[in-house]
């Protein structure tokens, strides 16, 4: 039963992470102002999202013990969801609404799950 919940949760947070990948396209603009969004600003958010969905990627593949140490996997994701979380939250109202409110939605899910219900626990997927 471990190996199933290790491979489903490896390959949610792999998929979240590859879904980053989108990201540029969702900073149209932002709630706070919209120079987030234009110019060097920009670029410096795209990099954090990026750099997010490559955290994600390596908290999956560390789940699953591949190229990455197991222990590092909450952690990276732990990482990867607070900085996903606030550039997520910087660019709400300002286009494309959806893919940033899901994002932000499994944001929510991952850090409540780690730091909140300390799910899931290690007896569960061995790591």
């Amino acid at each position: 039963m471990s190996d199933v919940w290790r491979y489903v949760i490896g390959a949610v947070i792999i998929a979240h992470g590859i879904g980053h990948a989108g990201g540029p396209w969702f900073f149209q603009g932002s709630w706070l102002t919209d120079v987030l969004a234009s110019g060097f600003l920009r670029w410096i958010f795209v990099a954090l999202w990026l750099l997010a969905g490559l955290g994600f990627v390596a908290a999956g593949l560390g789940i699953l013990g591949v190229l990455v140490p197991v222990e590092l996997w909450r952690m990276l994701s732990i990482v990867s969801a607070a900085l996903s979380l606030a550039v997520a939250v910087l660019f709400l109202g300002g286009g494309m609404n959806q893919p940033l409110f899901n994002a932000l939605a499994m944001d929510a899910v991952i850090l409540v799950a780690l730091l909140i219900f300390d799910w899931p626990p290690q007896r569960l997927i061995g790591a």
